[in-house]
């Protein structure tokens, strides 16, 4: 992945907003960049196993306009945790073997899980302490359906921002498709 200005200015406002929830305050970011530009390689792939190395105890959900997308940002999460380097960082850090299902995975002897699901899939009984919503628009066509935009305000707004823990990060990343949306 190629780093520009907007990639280093991406981590430097995520590492503020790591030690603010250290400190016990919640953020809320809403990071906008154009397709193809190192955001969901940023903070759907490499901001949870960091995170969860940093905080085992805590719990992430990652959400985004289909299961088949989320489901592949948990796989390459969960395969970030593996490699000895990762291990080095957090050796105490490593995914239960009991509980290793790609759409939702717990951590060996902690308390901190990660689950993947598509906007408005299920949450019941799912809280976060970083919590992603990563491109809620698969496409210009569903963008710019006043129905589906709806039912993503609705799962974003009534199912994945009640699952926030009182003191959390919750992220919002999309390439800007309508002026009505989510953003």
């Amino acid at each position: 992945m190629a780093v520009g200005r907007h990639t280093r200015e991406i981590c430097e406002r995520l590492d503020r907003a790591i030690a603010d929830f250290r400190d016990g305050k919640s953020t809320y970011l809403v990071i906008m960049v154009p397709i193809r530009h190192g955001k969901s390689e940023i903070f759907s792939r490499h901001l949870p196993p960091h995170f969860l190395g940093l905080f085992p105890d805590e719990e992430v959900i990652l959400t985004g306009y289909g299961q088949k997308l989320v489901d592949d940002f948990s796989s390459d999460c969960r395969g970030l945790l593996r490699p000895p380097k990762y291990q080095e960082l957090f050796p105490e850090v490593r995914i239960s073997e009991e509980s290793a299902a790609v759409a939702h995975w717990e951590l060996q002897d902690h308390q901190g899980s990660f689950t993947a699901t598509g906007l408005g899939g299920a949450l019941t009984g799912r809280g976060y302490g970083l919590g992603i919503c990563d491109d809620y628009h698969k496409d210009r066509d569903d963008a710019e359906s006043p129905a589906t935009r709806e039912s993503n305000w609705r799962a974003f707004t009534e199912s994945f921002l009640t699952r926030a823990a009182p003191i959390s990060l919750t992220l919002v990343g999309a390439s800007p498709w309508n002026t009505d949306d989510i953003i």
